[in-house]
């Protein structure tokens, strides 16, 4: 038999007990774990870009088994990701307070978001709203402020306010400068 022939062959005998070589490949794996860590270590350092086009073509196929995984393995290792994360912050400080304003200055509708959640857990009115939500309302009325109707940097004003029990739903969010917003202060007032 050639060399081509037994190519040809191994590939019509792979694609006839596939079933079965996976189910090999996976007792293995769970057998010999190391062995496989070692294997695939190895095979990522000898070529990082065909790995990456593998885990890119697993996802792709199925995304929802992936999504499950890697919330799965978050649970598994989230302490040992934290106190990874907090010796980071640690020996990096300077670096990582740099790049935490460069994202607010880039993503203002993230702080806005973060400020309103942050306010409602402080007095537990309950409500959230997301960032597309934010920016959804926010291109409604064309980036500008309700009160005045200039185009600036927008905050999320509460209809119906915190402190008088008003929610952080998007319902009960409408946009307001920075100015407006203070004026408004704790009265009720709808501006849409």
């Amino acid at each position: 038999m050639t060399k081509e022939e037994q190519r040809v062959y191994n590939k019509q005998y792979r694609k006839k007990h596939l079933k079965k070589l996976k189910a090999q490949a996976r007792a293995y794996a769970l057998l010999h774990k190391e062995a496989k860590k070692k294997y695939d270590a190895e095979r990522y350092r000898r070529n990082p870009e065909a790995a990456k086009k593998r885990v890119a073509w697993a996802r792709s196929v199925n995304p929802d088994k992936h999504k499950a995984d890697g919330a799965a393995w978050y649970q598994k290792n989230k302490e040992r990701l934290k106190a990874k994360a907090a010796v980071y912050y640690e020996n990096n400080k300077d670096k990582c307070r740099e790049g935490m304003r460069r994202y607010r200055r880039t993503h203002p509708e993230a702080d806005v978001v973060k400020q309103a959640k942050r306010r409602s857990r402080k007095t537990k009115a309950g409500g959230a709203f997301t960032r597309l939500e934010w920016l959804t309302l926010c291109d409604k009325y064309d980036y500008k402020c309700l009160r005045c109707g200039k185009r600036k940097p927008l905050t999320a004003d509460h209809v119906i306010p915190v402190s008088k029990g008003g929610s952080s739903n998007i319902s009960n969010i409408q946009p307001l400068c920075k100015v407006c917003n203070s004026i408004k202060h704790t009265k009720t007032a709808d501006y849409r």
